[in-house]
């Protein structure tokens, strides 16, 4: 399973068509989960692909509108609210954008008969048991817990059961 591991860190600094179909086919060689290209995934791939030219393009167009609101300003133009709420919303996305990568990683289990539970406790009621090589996605977590996605709930996992790719 440490090849899904090390496959995993090698598509995580170039994303490549190769090594994803790659570890697709390992995946379903030993009847895996979490390696299909589904669209959270996909728009993951896609903004490790392009994110430098994405938030470039983002923040000149904010820059633009920005540089015209103070022009507006300057002249003593009228500037609807809504505008200004706008932007507002545009820049929380291009900040949400810029953070998105801290938050999000990928998990491969590196153990057999690893819980999956609904919170982050030991006393918390067991949703799954999974075995090695299943891969998850991680969104956060605290003290000894990930949070990660599996079967479309949000689900905790202790830290010492997967091999965290970054």
């Amino acid at each position: 399973m440490r090849t899904l591991y090390y496959l995993n860190k090698s598509f995580e600094t170039s994303p490549d068509d190769k090594i994803l179909s790659k570890l697709y086919t390992i995946a379903q060689d030993h009847q895996l989960k979490g390696y299909e290209l589904n669209d959270f995934n996909f728009l993951i791939l896609v903004y490790k692909t392009y994110s430098g030219f994405l938030v470039a393009l983002m923040l000149l167009i904010g820059l633009y509108v920005f540089v015209v609101l103070i022009g507006k300003k300057y002249r003593n133009e009228y500037i609807p609210s809504s505008q200004k709420v706008i932007l507002g919303i545009y820049l929380i996305g291009v900040w949400t954008l810029l953070n998105l990568p801290d938050k999000y990683h990928q998990g491969i289990i590196n153990a057999d008969h690893v819980i999956l539970r609904k919170s982050p406790s030991a006393g918390a009621p067991v949703e799954y048991v999974i075995n090695k090589g299943h891969r998850l996605n991680i969104i956060g977590g605290s003290d000894i817990w990930k949070r990660v996605f599996w079967e479309d709930q949000l689900l905790y996992v202790k830290q010492t059961d997967l091999w965290q790719v970054e």
